[in-house]
């Protein structure tokens, strides 16, 4: 039985183990969040009601402590939904995956038949590594050359010098990061689809 109440009819037995496991990492994940959401928010209302209201709260408590009372009850409730699922999704895969509902687990297979927005980019760059780098270093370097134009304290000359040196690193750091991944790519292969 699902959490909305109603009898689930997919084949989950069908499942590859793999298949099964990233189904059930996801849904606690994503059920994690949610919690996660809902708390952090109802402690963003109280600790912005009591800013507003509490003179007392406003002087005692810095603005990381205020930051922190929303974060960790974010952190701490999205941590216990997801592993509270996680767990019973180890224990007993196959009852776990019965009470969820069976839209859910068809749209995750059918996910799985396409490559995802990274995966395709990452096949891109795999493919097109020099257009890669230019896509990317031109706007960089233009980027730092735009950003050196508002320091007004030195000379345009100056400007010209330091973007070539912020460029030059910058530029050396994306073909060093893209002989790497172009070496990862070459020995695991491009991302194809699962069938």
């Amino acid at each position: 039985m699902s959490a909305s109440g109603a009898v689930s009819s997919a084949p989950t037995s069908t499942l590859e183990p793999h298949a099964a496991r990233d189904i059930i990492t996801w849904h606690a994940y994503t059920n994690g969040l949610k919690t996660g959401a809902k708390f952090g928010g109802a402690a963003a209302i109280a600790v912005l009601t009591a800013n507003h209201y509490s003179p007392t709260f406003r002087k005692r408590l810095g603005i990381s402590g205020k930051w922190a009372l929303v974060v960790s009850s974010f952190l701490g409730s999205f941590t216990i939904a997801s592993e509270k699922l996680m767990l019973a999704g180890t224990r007993n895969p196959q009852k776990y995956l019965d009470s969820i509902d069976p839209n859910y687990i068809e749209e995750k297979m059918n996910e799985r038949k396409t490559l995802k927005w990274y995966q395709n980019a990452a096949n891109h760059v795999y493919d097109y590594p020099y257009r890669t780098l230019a896509m990317v270093g031109v706007p960089l370097v233009g980027g730092i050359y735009a950003y050196q134009r508002t320091n007004k304290a030195i000379q345009a000359s100056q400007q010209i010098m330091h973007t070539r040196i912020y460029g030059q690193g910058a530029v050396v750091v994306l073909l060093l990061s893209s002989m790497g991944f172009h070496d990862y790519m070459a020995k695991r292969g491009r991302f194809e689809p699962e069938e």
